[in-house]
């Protein structure tokens, strides 16, 4: 009788969990939460709301902790000489912080491309196949076609979203119609580097009609730098793949005619029925591209090379004018090309951006002016008054950010990863992380997409993803909990400066309520998170400016506000105002001077400093003290530096002031009184004359008792009663005018 057999309990083994159901890794949970960032980062605005720009910052920059608290300690870090490129750009962000022209702007600067190159490493360092390159790029394709649908549902009246449609022109997802645009730019140049090489079916469906959706979108944001790295991608792809260039003609003109077609369909009869027939089109166009071109490539090529000559030369006709497009094409359509001109091109203000931000790079030439520069000090250097948060060129702000070194720094890294990008051109994905790289790099000469995390996470994750070159590094343990420690300090910066934005959201609401005091706590906690958050300063100043007993905390806050942004003309123009309510014109006149130093362009700043000086020299007088005629001296030179100013301010740029900068009656009143108090009341009349006629309502009681006090010294009695009569209406004013009659004498 042989023994009876129990069956005998196995161990699953880590090996046959791989061959058959796996846990994720830590490595596949990051690589999946960078492909999520991917997809949503269309949606977030940094421009416009400053907490998603440090949101981005903090997420990547605690990935990256992450990664490199759990990473398994065999194997080298990957670490070349792109990485300390980038190291070293990151470096003078945090040496800017030492040496601000806005110490929030350069903490946020330092967030910011900590963040890019932290996203640049870990990518990096995951070191993703090309099945993994591939799998990227169909995140960016997908979060822009997305946002592709989102607009053009918008345009055709499918979904209600004002923002997301300014002007007749698509800006959904960044409510800025030009970032818009790159992102769509790249998904409509992504989808033909990929589609016309792609062998499965699904994957070739997914990239014709991600194309043919994001192509009308895009050509709807009008942006006019978008259609120029449009041709400028275009003209590096046609490069790349230069030996299967009828392969890429024959899938690409198709694409591109359907949706120039849905184009037209939205845009002379938007509705329902123009949104359905665009994912009909790009649903047919896929299936045919599938079906037929991939089959016939060749013999459908020489036919579409033909055909897209043709067509780019009439699209360029009509964009640049030399066709009548009205003769051409219906209203609505040509009404689209009529506003893109060349003569658009060369009169846009980015120009005169250029211009002024090198001026401004003259004075700081090697290391800038650190994070934030440009909107800290271009009022100093603007050729007119204007207003722009950003410079609306990237290197331009990098170069003012970091200076020369920097902006080497940056373009070093950039080149080196597009040649990394070439030399392995011969798979797909490579190929088109390179062309991604470029097409958003080209429109970023133009286009403040720093603006938006969105296009600069695109470009550090796609150029981490290419293939490594010769491995990395070996790191010992104490640099490696160096950067361990670095990273944990940049996650509770970005997490304090991130929670003190989400703070101040809450301002809106609690003021719409009449939550006074609430409004106070909750600014006053936005500053202890962020000290140096320079609206959360003005905004204090404001609420406490209505309150008594509150002059000390006023000053105590416009001063560190003044320190914190050196080079902002609000700051020193508040602090004037301050030390005037206070009863002290001289000092008020100090800190006008100063922002008249910091924005000379504004003619504000001129008023208000000629008015000051003409207090100051009016207090001295009445007081008996010495130095009016130092302040009297102000308000002529104040008066003749407008007039140089004026003067040199080209003719064709004066009407595009933002406040016109002309003789104004407030100048005429600050003279007027000069005049007075320098004994010419001939001179001083026609002045305070027109001060009256143009002037509004706050100027006119002082510029009509001053010149009531101008007639008593002239002996015309009846004339100066008249007006004391018309405008010593309150006692605050007779007090005024007793003021005067002891300062004018």
């Amino acid at each position: 009788m042989g023994k009876t057999k129990h069956p005998v309990k196995k161990t699953i083994t880590k090996p046959q969990m791989a061959a058959g159901m796996r846990l994720p890794t830590m490595r596949d949970v990051l690589r999946f939460a960078i492909f999520a960032l991917l997809v949503v980062a269309p949606f977030n605005q940094g421009l416009y709301w400053p907490h998603d720009k440090l949101l981005f910052g903090f997420i990547c920059v605690g990935l990256a902790t992450v990664w490199l608290l759990l990473r398994p300690s065999a194997g080298a870090v990957t670490w070349s000489l792109a990485h300390t490129l980038g190291a070293l750009l990151v470096g003078l962000y945090a040496v800017g912080i030492f040496r601000p022209a806005s110490v929030n702007g350069a903490l946020r600067g330092l967030v910011l491309w900590a963040g890019l190159l932290a996203l640049y490493w870990l990518v990096s360092d995951l070191r993703f196949g090309e099945r993994e390159r591939k799998e990227l790029l169909l995140a960016v394709v997908a979060g822009g076609a997305a946002l592709a649908l989102l607009g053009l549902a918008v345009y055709a009246g499918v979904y209600a979203a004002p923002q997301h449609v300014v002007g007749g022109r698509i800006s959904a997802g960044f409510e800025y119609a030009n970032a818009t645009a790159s992102l769509l730019l790249v998904c409509f140049l992504l989808s033909l580097a990929m589609g016309f090489r792609e062998d499965r079916l699904a994957w070739r469906l997914f990239w014709t009609a991600a194309g043919v959706v994001a192509l009308p979108s895009f050509l709807l944001t009008l942006s006019r730098g978008g259609y120029l790295a449009l041709v400028a991608g275009g003209a590096v792809l046609a490069l790349v793949a230069w030996r299967k260039l009828l392969d890429l003609t024959a899938y690409a003109v198709p694409v591109m005619a359907t949706g120039l077609w849905a184009t037209y369909y939205l845009v002379t009869a938007p509705g329902l029925a123009s949104f359905l027939s665009v994912l009909l089109l790009a649903l047919l166009c896929a299936i045919a591209e599938a079906k037929v071109v991939k089959l016939y490539a060749r013999q459908v090529g020489f036919v579409a090379a033909i055909a897209g000559v043709v067509l780019a030369a009439a699209l360029v006709g009509l964009a640049f004018g030399w066709v009548d497009a009205p003769g051409v094409l219906p209203e609505g359509i040509s009404g689209v090309f009529t506003r893109i001109t060349l003569r658009g091109l060369l009169d846009d203000g980015r120009f005169v951006f250029i211009g002024d931000g090198l001026r401004a790079l003259r004075a700081s030439p090697w290391l800038g002016y650190g994070g934030g520069a440009w909107n800290a000090v271009y009022h100093r250097f603007q050729s007119f008054h204007y207003g722009t948060a950003r410079a609306h060129s990237d290197p331009l702000d990098i170069v003012l950010e970091t200076g020369g070194v920097g902006l080497l720094a940056y373009l070093a890294f950039v080149f080196l990863n597009l040649y990394r990008a070439w030399r392995y051109r011969a798979a797909a994905g490579n190929a088109a992380i390179g062309m991604l790289a470029f097409a958003v790099l080209f429109h970023s000469l133009g286009e403040a997409l720093l603006a938006f995390p969105a296009m600069y996470a695109l470009i550090f994750a796609a150029c981490g993803a290419l293939p490594l070159e010769g491995g990395g590094k070996s790191v010992a343990k104490v640099m490696r909990y160096g950067a361990i420690s670095l990273l944990l300090a940049l996650v509770v910066l970005a997490g304090s400066l991130l929670l003190a934005e989400i703070e101040q959201l809450r301002l809106p609401r609690l003021a719409a309520a009449g939550q006074g005091e609430e409004v106070v706590a909750a600014l006053h906690r936005t500053l202890r998170l962020n000290p140096w958050q320079a609206e959360a300063r003005r905004e204090l100043d404001h609420q406490l400016s209505g309150r008594a007993n509150q002059a000390a905390a006023r000053r105590v806050n416009l001063e560190r506000l003044a320190s914190s942004e050196p080079f902002d003309p609000r700051a020193a123009n508040l602090l004037g105002h301050w030390h005037l309510a206070q009863g002290d014109p001289s000092r008020a006149v100090y800190y006008h001077a100063l922002s008249l130093s910091l924005q000379p362009r504004n003619i504000q700043n001129y008023e208000t400093l000629a008015l000051t000086s003409a207090a100051a020299a009016l207090d001295r007088r009445a007081r008996g003290l010495p130095g009016a005629k130092r302040y009297i001296a102000t308000v002529f030179k104040t008066y003749a530096q407008f007039k140089a100013t004026r003067a040199a301010i080209p003719e064709h740029l004066l009407g595009q002031s933002a406040v016109p900068f002309a003789f104004s009656p407030a100048l005429s009143l600050a003279l007027g009184e000069a005049h007075a108090l320098a004994g010419s009341y001939a001179a001083a009349l026609p002045y305070l004359v027109a001060a009256l006629q143009n002037g509004g309502s706050a100027l006119s009681p002082r510029a009509g008792l001053m010149r009531a006090r101008v007639y008593e010294q002239l002996g015309q009695a009846a004339a100066a009663a008249a007006l004391v009569d018309k405008y010593g209406t309150t006692p605050e004013l007779i007090a005024y005018l007793e003021f005067l009659r002891r300062a004018v004498r």
